[in-house]
């Protein structure tokens, strides 16, 4: 079986431009930036970036994949210099209210439901059509798409 140095949830910091994707990380991490080091520093071949559902990123990936420096593989995944496989995603938080249970594993009564609790669910594509329509839907039911 072949192996693979895989790197499969990067968060992208901000936009080529310098605007923000994730608060969190750093303004550093642009999604060329990263496939960059990928391929440069760290030997990375397969790299799932999870913030591609920021139209910003979208726009970012479109002026690389006109410049030619990546292409889209027929099979899904984005190819950066021909070195370096890039699984497009986008992570969403969702809360959940969370409920506290007995000591014997049962849920108490609803209304002694504790504060809400995160989750994150990531979602990978194989190619940026489905992740249009994806952040087309999401785009309804958040505040921010951007970030």
């Amino acid at each position: 079986m072949p192996t693979f140095v895989c790197d499969l949830h990067i968060h992208i910091g901000a936009s080529a431009d310098g605007r923000p994707v994730k608060v969190t990380a750093s303004r550093e991490l642009t999604f060329e930036n990263i496939a960059r080091e990928c391929v440069q520093r760290k030997g990375v071949q397969v790299a799932g970036i999870v913030d591609c559902g920021s139209p910003r990123v979208m726009e970012d990936i479109y002026n690389l994949l006109s410049s030619g420096e990546m292409t889209e593989l027929p099979g899904g995944g984005l190819r950066y210099r021909d070195q370096l496989t890039i699984i497009p995603g986008s992570e969403i938080e969702t809360r959940e209210q969370a409920t506290s249970r007995t000591d014997d594993g049962t849920r108490n009564d609803p209304s002694s439901a504790v504060s809400p609790r995160a989750s994150h669910h990531v979602s990978y594509f194989p190619g940026l059509e489905g992740l249009k329509a994806f952040v087309g839907v999401l785009s309804r039911h958040v505040t921010n798409i951007e970030l």
